[in-house]
């Protein structure tokens, strides 16, 4: 378990340069895969943003980022049953300087409040909605408090 032999697919693989070359793929392999897990799940997320009828090439991205690692994933297996305590250890490092380097430099979610509630509000004028109708209320309401400190109120959002 501690040496340096490396046991892969029923072969021994005993040339010197073998092992070396094993533990960097394989923190390589890890950075890489941790990357994917990162870009997918924002893929995810921005997929759920749209409806269904809209989300179909958002889905596709989904699944060949879910193909390219569960692939990876596989690959990872495969060197932990043939290999020793090294490459395991190799796995640690490479998932934690994955993780470190994919969400240190992973683009920041796009996601938009103020489009979200655009939306709402414009979606209302045509399909008026319980709860979009008790925000406006809300919103009516806080604008109209706004005036008790002297200045007028203003009630701004009409339907």
């Amino acid at each position: 378990m501690l040496d340096t032999k490396v046991h892969i697919f029923g072969f021994d693989c005993s040339a010197n340069w073998v092992f070396p070359v094993l533990i960097v793929f394989t923190v390589l392999l890890k950075i890489y895969q941790n990357n994917i897990w990162g870009q997918l799940g924002q893929a995810q997320r921005v997929a759920l943003q749209h409806n269904r009828r809209e989300r179909a090439p958002y889905v596709w991205d989904i699944v060949r980022k879910e193909a390219l690692s569960t692939t990876l994933g596989l690959v990872s297996i495969i060197l932990v049953l043939g290999s020793n305590i090294w490459v395991m250890v190799a796995i640690v490092v490479g998932n934690l300087v994955g993780v470190y380097r994919t969400y240190s430099k992973l683009t920041k979610d796009s996601h938009s409040t103020a489009h979200d509630l655009v939306e709402m509000l414009e979606k209302h004028r045509t399909c008026p909605n319980k709860n979009t109708a008790k925000f406006i209320s809300l919103m009516n309401e806080m604008l109209a408090y706004s005036g008790h400190d002297g200045h007028e109120g203003h009630n701004i959002i009409k339907f």
